[in-house]
């Protein structure tokens, strides 16, 4: 992933089945960090325990350590559920 990209940073973790991941840093704050995932499958589900997190800002480690997923907002499903609405 392009770290020099016009974003708030990267975000690299390993799920609970220990699938390494990489996704785009959206916001972070002191005790949270919010991230966008593209992936066809679920990554993360809601409380699940996340290890060896890695976020970088301009290439900058900011933090490493574990955390917890509190929610999950799947916007792309929600917009074609949306879609298919306005169609009828």
């Amino acid at each position: 992933m392009d770290r020099n990209k016009k974003t708030a940073g990267v975000i690299t973790f390993r799920n609970s089945q220990g699938i390494a991941v990489e996704a785009v840093l959206v916001n972070i704050a002191n005790n949270f960090a919010v991230f966008e995932a593209y992936n066809s499958y679920s990554i993360v589900q809601l409380s699940e325990e996340l290890t060896d997190i890695k976020i970088f800002k301009k290439d900058e480690l900011v933090y490493s350590g574990k955390g917890s997923v509190s929610g999950i907002l799947s916007f792309i499903f929600m917009l074609a559920g949306l879609f298919e609405k306005l169609r009828k």
